[in-house]
């Protein structure tokens, strides 16, 4: 990102800081971002629009957004210069810790953001956590 002038926004829910802090700890150029205690997105298309409006907030060419879990599902985005992709999944496996789950949905992010940077789709495949719906 550094080498591309690219800076990142992060939002979160459900991570409750640990994108941000493992995104920091990896040195990725970080410009602000904000930490809510739910994330009331109902759709794809309203996380997209908040995805959109913190890289605004933050002068970010990026944001990244992680809403809360709602039961079994919960619901990431990307925000570029290309466009805003997100995407909700589902988990239906009870027998992980919640710091588990979180530290798997953090990865997602992170793969999400990878994948875009690598010129590749967003989305990808992610084993055992089902994708319910994606939006570009």
């Amino acid at each position: 990102m550094t080498e591309k002038d690219l800076t990142l926004t992060v939002g979160e829910s459900f991570t409750a800081g640990l994108l941000h802090w493992q995104l920091n700890a990896a040195q990725v150029p970080l410009n602000g971002g904000a930490l809510w205690a739910q994330t009331p997105f109902a759709s794809l298309t309203v996380l997209a629009e908040v995805a959109n409006r913190l890289a605004d907030e933050h002068q970010s060419l990026l944001a990244l957004v992680v809403s809360d879990r709602q039961d079994d599902r919960l619901s990431l985005a990307l925000h570029t210069p290309q466009g805003t992709f997100a995407e909700a999944i589902s988990f239906n496996v009870t027998r992980y810790s919640l710091q588990t789950h979180q530290e798997v949905v953090a990865m997602l992010a992170m793969n999400m953001l990878r994948r875009w940077l690598n010129g590749w789709s967003p989305y990808g495949g992610h084993g055992w956590i089902t994708v319910v719906e994606t939006l570009d």
